[in-house]
């Protein structure tokens, strides 16, 4: 299933002539968007979120990747052995 049909499953389609350039280690690409009308991880909700449309090579079971645009203002803190991710509000930015 590609990340365009995941997408639609929760009402979201790409924004018609909205496009992100993006850069990896070998290609550049002009990739569709689409905004998000909210997102909730835990407590922490972000609004008219963009997200950007692409398919991840060689990799089915990544649904998306949280960037910056989500995660700005947080404190995180992961703890790979136990499987815990916690985020906080960064007091730091209130």
């Amino acid at each position: 299933m590609s990340n365009g049909s995941r997408l639609s499953l929760v009402g979201v389609e790409p924004e018609p002539g909205l496009f992100q350039v993006t850069t990896s280690a070998t290609d550049v690409k002009q990739m569709p968007m689409a905004l998000l009308p909210s997102l909730a991880l835990g407590e922490h909700q972000r609004t008219n979120l963009p997200l950007v449309v692409h398919n991840l090579p060689g990799v089915t079971d990544i649904d998306g990747l949280l960037g910056m645009d989500f995660l700005a203002g947080l404190h995180i803190s992961i703890r790979m052995r136990h499987g815990i991710l916690t985020l906080e509000e960064d007091s730091d930015t209130l």
